[in-house]
């Protein structure tokens, strides 16, 4: 048959992919192919949705270096794009995650 395969409207390279951030680890949910793509072709950045999953508090310490991260940014309300693997703010409860 042969032939070019087409996704959903709207959906290309260019999308952004949607992933989780925990303790500074980022866990691609959908994107895997375009991250790999992005990636061979050396871009800087990915355009992402982030998720931030954040630990309970504890003793073990690299939790707290974390929370020491988390408090030297200001609260964003809900960031909508950011560099999936490069150092984004990622904001929990946006809508649409």
């Amino acid at each position: 048959m042969g032939g070019a395969v087409h996704g959903p409207p709207g959906e290309g390279i260019r999308d952004p992919i949607r992933c989780y951030e925990y303790m500074g680890r980022f866990y691609v949910q959908e994107g895997n192919k375009r991250v790999s793509v992005l990636k061979s072709y050396g871009a800087p950045a990915i355009d992402a949705f982030v998720t931030r999953v954040i630990p309970a508090y504890s003793q073990d310490q690299a939790v707290q270096v974390y929370y020491e991260f988390l408090n030297s940014f200001p609260s964003p309300a809900c960031i909508r794009s950011a560099s999936a693997s490069w150092g984004a703010l990622p904001s929990p409860g946006c809508p649409g995650f």
